[in-house]
């Protein structure tokens, strides 16, 4: 029902006769947006700040391993003056953002040298762009 309602006021806000595919498909792409950005906005600060973390992280790399992540968002809290969490409880905030369908973390056996999880963002350069700028007004990044 949301997605035909915010079709519908994308079909009229054109001044379409008719509610087309393509008001469909941008209903899709706007409630998915608001969505995500809603979860995230309800997550505490470190939250945030581990996946500002990954979403800067994997604009240069496909996926991503655990340990990189707690490095660069170790720096990024020391830059902001805020005490960082410990890595047993960044990597449990990566579980909840990856359980919350915002990132997709997968676990790799690295053999003798432990398991790691491999974190990848699946969402489109618009959302991206909307979370980082969500988490650099919060935080003045």
């Amino acid at each position: 029902l949301d997605l035909l309602r915010v079709a519908g006021e994308l079909s009229e806000r054109s001044e379409a006769e008719t509610i087309e595919k393509e008001h469909v498909d941008r209903a899709q792409s706007k409630i998915e947006r608001d969505r995500v950005v809603e979860t995230v906005r309800s997550q505490p600060k470190h939250s945030k700040l581990v996946l500002y973390t990954i979403l800067e992280m994997t604009e240069d790399e496909d996926e991503i391993a655990t340990g990189d992540v707690y490095s660069e968002y170790k720096e990024l809290c020391e830059e902001l003056e805020i005490s960082e969490l410990t890595q047993r409880r960044v990597s449990g905030l990566i579980s909840e953002l990856d359980m919350l369908g915002v990132i997709n973390a997968k676990v790799i056996s690295k053999g003798r040298y432990g398991r790691t999880r491999q974190i990848s963002v699946d969402l489109s350069d618009n959302i991206r762009a909307k979370l980082r700028e969500m988490v650099e007004d919060k935080f003045y990044i």
